[in-house]
């Protein structure tokens, strides 16, 4: 800044005003370009190869906070307990075959699956346990000769299995696939007055409209709604019990007899799983058989002479061994041998049994000292002679043994309830069997193994 004099061109005056003087200093214009021209950033080269270093850098971070993150997911999900939720919430799916799938629906309360969904209520239920050694021809078997007894057609069966499996579900709703096929033939051929004679009675269960709907809707699956009063004056309307199976887990979840018995076969857990089945179904059913399809056959109606007594009587059945005669009178006494098998009666005597007979495995494991040497039948057996722990449940012992399929010849084991399985003796009773189903028309029309017998 400074003072300058200014010249007018209109006069000739001159004098002195105010003005600003700019000065620039061109020595620091060289020194900043000096700067410039020696820092590194400012090269092409350099900054190509920091922006190259800052783009690794970068991904690098990105992968190491993925591999972070990822690996505290797994810690996570694996250190979860399992959720019962997802076992039995879940639909049950299965194939039938190659083309065509099914979802099996629950059987009770979001637990079990539901094989087929009976006509009516029943007042007798039939639990069947599932050894492991159980083959899918033995139980084939079992469920041929069951529905065609006289106790189907007036009770539910219910299965306990170790574990489902696939192959276990399509040889159920495959035998029960073929027991409907006959039903609905033989009601066809009915109504065109031509009949064919068949393995079993099927008039038993073929009943008025009227009265199947009197009995009510099964306790299985969802209930279905319906208005439709069409089928009450229906004669010969079908009526047959529920099927339906359940594995232990669902029944025992918590594995009661996990701490007194190692591996605990389905002979001794299904005392633990009775408690809460027969629990749930206590105010449903009249009478409750205990079945051992591995031992016994059930070719009958067993339960037929004892339905008129009370519902703490329990129906025990001696075992006639090879060789001997039993004496056949009617006795309460505790002293035959019994078999524990196949175990009948009233609804709360047999669930006084059962809750009893779990109480006793425990007991009888921690007198022990291996925990894998506790026997059902030793256990049941001294169970029985104990007169003052039972005395709230009135035991009978039938008068009609049970006969072992090695004295049996031909058909003649139609003429007894049961029978007793012998050691060895599976694939000669059962190709006696099958020999006999397929002799009927109406049968081998719908059985695969009756025309795998012919071929």
């Amino acid at each position: 800044m400074g003072f300058v004099r200014s010249t007018t061109a209109q006069g000739g005056d001159g004098g002195f005003g105010m003005g600003f003087l700019l000065v620039f200093f061109p020595g620091d214009e060289q020194d900043t370009g000096r700067r410039h021209k020696f820092n590194p950033f400012c090269s092409p080269l350099r900054r190509a190869l920091f922006g190259h270093l800052l783009v690794r850098a970068q991904t690098t971070a990105f992968i190491c906070l993925l591999l972070l993150f990822t690996t505290a997911l797994f810690f996570t999900v694996s250190t979860l307990p399992p959720s019962n939720h997802r076992i039995y919430g879940e639909p049950r799916r299965m194939l039938v075959d190659k083309t065509r799938e099914i979802r099996l629906p629950h059987a009770l309360q979001g637990m079990g699956t539901l094989y087929r969904r009976g006509t009516a209520a029943m007042n007798d239920i039939v639990v069947v346990h599932a050894a492991e050694s159980l083959s899918l021809n033995e139980l084939r078997l079992f469920i041929r000769l069951f529905l065609r007894s006289d106790v189907a057609s007036r009770s539910d069966l219910v299965f306990v299995f170790p574990a489902r499996k696939a192959s276990i579900d399509e040889a159920i709703l495959q035998e029960n696939d073929d027991f409907l096929k006959i039903l609905s033939q033989y009601r066809f051929n009915l109504k065109n007055d031509s009949q064919f004679p068949t393995s079993f009675d099927v008039t038993q269960f073929l009943k008025s409209g009227r009265k199947v709907k009197e009995r009510g809707e099964p306790i299985w699956g969802k209930r279905i709604k319906s208005n439709s009063v069409a089928g009450d004056t229906e004669l010969n309307r079908p009526s047959y019990g529920s099927v339906v199976g359940f594995e232990a887990e669902e029944l025992d979840p918590e594995n009661s007899l996990s701490g007194f018995v190692d591996h605990a076969p389905i002979s001794l857990r299904r005392w633990a799983c009775y408690p809460m089945l027969l629990g749930r179904v206590k105010r449903n059913f009249k009478h409750i058989m205990l079945f051992d399809p591995k031992a016994i056959w059930l070719i009958g109606d067993p339960l037929s002479r004892f339905r008129s007594h009370r519902p703490e009587s329990v129906i025990l059945n001696p075992i006639l061994h090879q060789g001997r005669h039993a004496k056949k009178s009617p006795s309460s006494t505790r002293t035959k041998p019994v078999h524990p098998g196949i175990i009948m009666g009233g609804s709360k005597g047999v669930r006084r049994l059962s809750n009893t007979m779990l109480i006793h495995i425990v007991n009888a494991a921690l007198q022990r000292r291996r925990k894998n040497s506790v026997s059902e039948s030793g256990v049941f057996i001294q169970l029985i002679e104990n007169e003052f722990i039972l005395n709230d449940v009135r035991l009978i012992v039938s008068d009609e043994p049970m006969v072992e399929s090695s004295s049996l010849s031909g058909s003649s084991y139609l003429n007894h309830s049961l029978v007793r399985r012998a050691v060895g003796d599976q694939d000669s009773m059962s190709a006696v069997v099958m020999k006999h189903i397929c002799s009927f028309p109406l049968d081998s029309l719908v059985l695969r193994d009756c025309y795998n017998m012919i071929q």
